[in-house]
């Protein structure tokens, strides 16, 4: 129930908001945050060990096994993950560390192909303004943030569930930056559950 309150509350919240990033233009218009992926701390779902980054483009997903719409997602990103298959990208998959005592076991059993990681702090969620699950960032082989938002526009910002995408916003802006064209979309609003350390705020 909490979870349902908060993903309605974030859709009103978002409703009002006032936003030009949905006009297409190139990704250096709009200054996204200048992030150092290098300088990113994460441990791994299944042993808490430290995560060596790899190169390439990166694909960052934040995602809850307790959100529904993250959930809601899961045969998107399958799709998407087939589709760039072979390309030199890598996929990373962020779990509020509250999620620790079933993330790794859920995510094996959703059969993506990503690693999955916890982020102690939240450090790069907050430099990147990530809030809500699901979030995707999409990083340049110099590990410069092309993308931040949404997976595509099935989840609107009163809480509804479109049957079918008119947007693949993640799959367009990957498949941008490993054509090393600029992202024609470089942000757009991600719906969702807020993440933790948004609601402790």
């Amino acid at each position: 129930m909490t979870v349902a309150v908060l993903c309605i509350f974030y859709g009103y919240v978002n409703h009002y908001k006032k936003t030009s990033i949905f006009t297409s233009k190139p990704d250096d218009v709009y200054g996204l945050p200048d992030v150092n992926l290098q300088s990113v701390t994460w441990k791994s779902a299944k042993n808490e060990m430290g995560v060596p980054l790899k190169s390439g483009v990166a694909i960052v997903l934040y995602i809850s096994t307790e959100c529904p719409i993250a959930r809601k997602y899961r045969p998107e990103l399958l799709r998407i993950e087939k589709e760039v298959h072979g390309k030199a990208v890598s996929w990373w998959y962020v779990f509020p560390p509250e999620d620790k005592a079933t993330a790794y076991t859920n995510f094996r059993a959703s059969q993506l192909i990503g690693t999955p990681v916890f982020e102690p702090g939240y450090g790069l969620a907050k430099q990147c303004s990530v809030r809500v699950t699901p979030t995707a960032l999409v990083f340049d082989s110099a590990g410069k943030l092309r993308y931040r938002g949404r997976v595509d526009d099935r989840s609107t910002v009163m809480g509804e569930w479109k049957p079918k995408a008119t947007r693949r916003d993640l799959y367009l802006a990957i498949k941008e930056v490993v054509a090393g064209k600029p992202v024609s979309r470089p942000q757009t609003d991600a719906n969702g559950c807020f993440l933790p350390f948004v609601v402790e705020n």
